[in-house]
Order: C-alpha cells, then structure tokens, then sequence
C-alpha cells in the first residue's frame, strides 16, 4: 500500500508536548504507546510535529498500512490530545499563583481527562482493528494527612469556633447538623479539644494493614520568611519540629514506618533557597528522606514550583486540589508528569488531591453520611478508571471530631472492599508500571 500523508489541525492550541505523551503513556492509555515516533506499530509509524506557527499545531501522519485516511481524520477532528492537554496546562504551564477555592467549570468535578482518554482507546480499537489490554492494576488511594497544629493552640479554637458557630447559623434549617456545629464551636471556643490525633490514625493503620502519609511543617530556627502582616494571619502552621507531642508522635511514626513529606510554608512555593532549606531541616530532624510534598494552603506557583521541586529532588507533589470544593483540579484520578526526568533533571509526578476533610467541615456544611455518599462515587470513578489519587484528613480533625474518626475508618474499609489498595505517594510508579502494546 502507498504511503498516505494527511495533514490535521488541532482544534486547540495546547501543543502535545512531551511530558503530555508520556503521561498518557505512563498512567492513561491501557494499551496504546502514545509517542512521538509511534502511536502504535499496527497503525501509525511516525508522528512528527511539522508546524507550530502563531501557536497551532500541524500533525503529519505517515505509514498508515491498515488505517484509511478518512478515519485518521474523522480520529484527529475530536482533537482528543488537545482537549486532554488543556486540562492539564491549567496546573501546568502558567507561573503564577495557583490557589482554587473551587471548581472553575463542570469538567472539574468529574474526571473528563480519564473519561476522554478511555473514549481515544476505544476510538483506535474500534477504527483501526487494536486489540485492547488492560494491565493487572488495582486502583489506589494515598491516605494522607496534613499536620497543621499540634498541642492546644488558642489561635486556632478561636478560629475554628467562629467558623463553627457561622456554620451553625448556615444550616438552622437542619437542626441536627445545626446542632453539630455549634456543640463544636462551644468546645472550640472554650479549648476543650485534643489536637494530637496521631495514635487514633497509626492505630487504625496497623490494623488495616496500610501505611499512612504525614506532610510536616519545618519550622525553620531563622524563621520561614513570613512578614508582620502575614503572621498576624498566621498563615503557617503553629509548631515546630522539636515540639514535645509531635517529637512523641515521631517515634512511633517511625515504628509505623509511615512515609514523611514537608509541608511547605506559605512563602516557600516560589522560593527555591527557602524550600531547600525547609527540606533539609526536616531530614536531619526527622531522619527521614523527604521526597513528597504538599503545599500548606494548596499554594503553589505551577511550572516555577515544580522545576524547584525537580532541583531539590522532590519526586511527588499532592497539591493538585481545591481549598473549599472536592473535585478534579486536572479532571482526572490519575497521576501525571510534571516534569520528566533526563537532560539533568530529576522527575516530578502529580498526585491528584480529590478529597479534603476541611471542606464538608468548615466550607460546605455537611453531615459524615452525606461527606461517606460523596467518597463513595469517588471511589467508584477511581475503581472505572484505575485511578490512583490522594485522600486528605488532618490529624486534629480525626482528635476532635469522633464522627470524623468513624467515617475514616468507614473509608478505609470501604476501598478494601471495593478492591482497591491503600498506597504511600512514592508507590507511584511501582503501582504503574508503563503500558506495554499487544
């Protein structure tokens, strides 16, 4: 047969570039070698970027043995790699600073990416005659849990407490939820909570066998670099590392063999001397490596944060989330690149953040069976789509809150039964291997 060329335009202006491929090819695709020099050996045997003036993208496809020219074409209208791009150049490409309340459209709140990834597959199986394999994965969630405060902090009952009793006045018209919150916001108000939590989670952990994630605070003894204004606003965690119930709590941390991350400081997510020192710090005292991260405050400086991450050898980052609303910041459940690894630098992979504790309880005021109903749909998608993507709970959230205990182990026996695992961040890529063609 002839070798055709045909010729696209990308609906989009969002350019395939390679940490898009690698991506699709890594965590998506179930079958298909997604490359720049082979789509797949049974129907595309050379992809190459021909054109890219005034920011379009021009495809030239060569060596389609048993795929006809209409179908090439009818695949490539949909535009499949762009849309799926745009998705994630929104956390990826810009500079600036990334802080989202809550979801800026509908995709946002379901995974579109996987959805429009499986539809691609689907797509080339059924048009050009591949044959669909889907690697042995189970789907998995990262436990984790953002350390914020330790010990008694006045600041933070105060703060809590009103929020509380606000969130009371919110939901007068349920008066059973009503009742939840003003019965937290006295105990807030007048310091009768515990904001320790860490033995309830290591107990449940070795119980159910898994291994539970930390993102601690490296209060640094220079300070983190936090001015007059922004420490009124106490815009950092409260305690520092040699804190007498955090340094309780790292031992048996340790013995759990629990995986430590940092909790980067509100001025470190664009401050490469400043995070470096932060990572240090925590090393040395913790003796821990710390090769994850989460951004307190979900604060982070997309491509400039994570080439910082890529110098201090930072592998996973789980801030890829909303502060105020659960959903898909990227619309997918699966991991993805951020910054590939080669020509000297080290790789960055992004955990998906789909769950917070503090949104049910401080933004949108909910009660634990309807936050359980929520967790379980995302289960489910995480099941359809062999996702793989982080849980946060706040340890004094677990302390204080007994509703909150019992719904976390509600949830952890619910991903067991559903078949899924309980992973770490950096099991990343044990748990995704590469996707091979059959």
């Amino acid at each position: 047969m002839r070798d055709e060329r045909v010729s696209v335009q990308l609906a989009s202006d969002v350019p395939v570039d390679d940490t898009l491929l690698a991506t699709l090819n890594q965590f998506h695709f179930k079958s298909l070698k997604l490359q720049k020099k082979a789509v797949s050996p049974h129907v595309l045997k050379y992809m190459n970027k021909v054109d890219q003036n005034d920011h379009s993208s021009t495809y030239m496809l060569r060596g389609m043995e048993a795929a006809g020219k209409a179908n090439v074409q009818r695949l490539l209208k949909k535009d499949y790699l762009g849309m799926i791009g745009r998705h994630f150049n929104i956390y990826l490409k810009q500079s600036g600073r990334i802080r989202l309340g809550k979801a800026m459209n509908k995709d946002q709140l379901e995974p579109a990416v996987d959805i429009l990834a499986d539809e691609f597959e689907e797509d080339m199986v059924r048009h050009f005659g591949l044959t669909s394999f889907s690697p042995s994965r189970k789907f998995a969630v990262a436990i984790t849990h953002d350390v914020d405060y330790v010990g008694n902090y006045p600041i933070a009952n105060l703060k809590s407490g009103l929020v509380f009793l606000v969130n009371s006045l919110r939901t007068v018209m349920r008066p059973r939820l009503s009742m939840f919150y003003l019965k937290a916001a006295f105990r807030f108000l007048f310091g009768q909570v515990n904001y320790y939590g860490f033995d309830d989670i290591l107990k449940i952990a070795k119980q159910n066998d898994f291994r539970p994630v930390f993102f601690l605070f490296a209060k640094l003894p220079q300070g983190n670099k936090l001015g007059p204004l922004q420490r009124l606003r106490f815009l950092n965690p409260n305690y520092s590392l040699e804190n007498h119930d955090l340094s309780r709590a790292m031992k048996a941390i340790t013995e759990a063999n629990a995986e430590i991350g940092l909790h980067g400081s509100y001025m470190s997510a664009d401050d490469p001397d400043l995070l470096t020192a932060e990572k240090e710090y925590l090393e040395h005292k913790t003796g821990h490596a710390c090769q994850s991260i989460r951004q307190h405050y979900l604060n982070i400086y997309g491509r400039i944060s994570h080439e910082i991450y890529s110098r201090i050898g930072i592998q996973v980052e789980s801030t890829c989330g909303f502060i105020s609303e659960n959903g898909y910041l990227c619309s997918t459940t699966r991991p993805f690149y951020a910054v590939l690894p080669g020509h000297g630098q080290n790789q960055v992979i992004v955990l998906p953040m789909v769950f917070m504790d503090a949104v049910p309880l401080y933004f949108r005021p909910e009660n634990t069976a309807e936050v359980f109903a929520q967790l379980r749909k995302t289960l489910h998608w995480l099941k359809q789509f062999n996702g793989f993507a982080a849980f946060n709970f706040h340890q004094r959230v677990i302390s204080c809150f007994p509703e909150y205990k019992k719904l976390y182990e509600d949830i952890v026996s619910e991903i067991r039964d559903m078949g899924g695992k309980i992973a770490t961040t950096t099991e990343i890529e044990k748990l995704y291997p590469p996707c091979t063609d059959v």
